[in-house]
């Protein structure tokens, strides 16, 4: 026995699930992006830094100026590139973004620990 609805119900159902289907699309669109963007980066990157900014001066001294801050690098100190998990000062630039962990001692001074090079627009200018 089959059930007859009236025309108006029809597109009204057809409407709700028409609705529901775009929620669904939109709902996987929305984490698919959030997931390229997450993994957009090599599995080596954290998921967030304790600071960020551009890279204004790369010194012989060892010493980067960032965002206006001067800080100290060493032998120790980790740097990771997109392409290469383990760099090397050469491979830091100018006008580079950045992030990267910082120890800082009494005087003031402050030591770059492990620092990440940022693709292009990842870093927000105030």
């Amino acid at each position: 026995m089959a059930v007859k609805l009236p025309r108006q119900s029809i597109m009204w159902l057809i409407a709700l699930l028409t609705a529901l289907f775009t929620a669904i699309l939109s709902t996987t669109a929305l984490a698919q992006r959030a997931s390229t963007s997450a993994t957009g980066l090599p599995s080596y990157y954290p998921s967030s830094y304790q600071q960020a900014g551009v890279i204004r001066e790369v010194n012989a001294d060892n010493t980067l100026i960032i965002s206006g801050l001067k800080y100290q690098i060493s032998s120790s100190t980790k740097i990771h590139t997109i392409g290469t998990q383990f760099a090397t000062t050469w491979s830091l630039k100018n006008n580079e973004e950045v992030g990267f962990s910082f120890t800082s001692d009494a005087a003031n001074n402050r030591s770059i620990s492990e620092i990440w090079v940022l693709p292009k627009g990842s870093v927000v200018l105030h």
